[in-house]
């Protein structure tokens, strides 16, 4: 990876000699970064670290490997492109699953509430962490499935 050397980086990307693997440490490494970011003061049940811990690095560990699983899934295929399907098929799916998912939360919550009375100002980790990393599986497995299609 190319950290600071800005010159360096825009000969590689302007002459075309750079490699796939080049650009997956760049996806990898901004996917780990926003794991972390998008985690940054949030708040767990009892303020507990390890909860908090184990919610970060589940995110970074399904990252990494869905990442992983589609650069592989690109490189069995026509081997091009890898960034630019995996930005354009990403939105896209995840705008679909963003849709699909917002009214099937919105049911569970209220079934879920109106079934055990949960107060989910305190006892929410669970639902959520389950929540997070099943829709982030689901992610890579409807983006790993649109990946096959476009490199046949």
């Amino acid at each position: 990876m190319i950290w600071v050397q800005l010159s360096k980086a825009e000969g590689l990307l302007k002459n075309g000699t750079y490699t796939n693997k080049f650009i997956l440490s760049y996806v990898l490494f901004i996917s780990i970064f926003q794991s972390f970011a998008i985690n940054l003061g949030t708040k767990t049940v009892d303020e507990s670290k390890w909860l908090a811990v184990l919610f970060i690095f589940s995110e970074i560990l399904i990252n990494i490997l869905g990442i992983y699983h589609l650069f592989k899934i690109n490189q069995e295929g026509d081997k091009k492109d890898f960034l630019n399907r995996y930005v354009v098929l990403g939105f896209v799916v995840g705008v679909r699953l963003f849709l699909i998912s917002i009214p099937l939360i919105l049911l569970s919550l209220l079934l879920l509430h109106s079934i055990t009375k949960i107060d989910f100002d305190t006892d929410n980790f669970w639902f959520l962490y389950c929540l997070m990393t099943t829709l982030l599986i689901i992610y890579y497995a409807f983006l790993g499935k649109s990946f096959k299609r476009v490199t046949l």
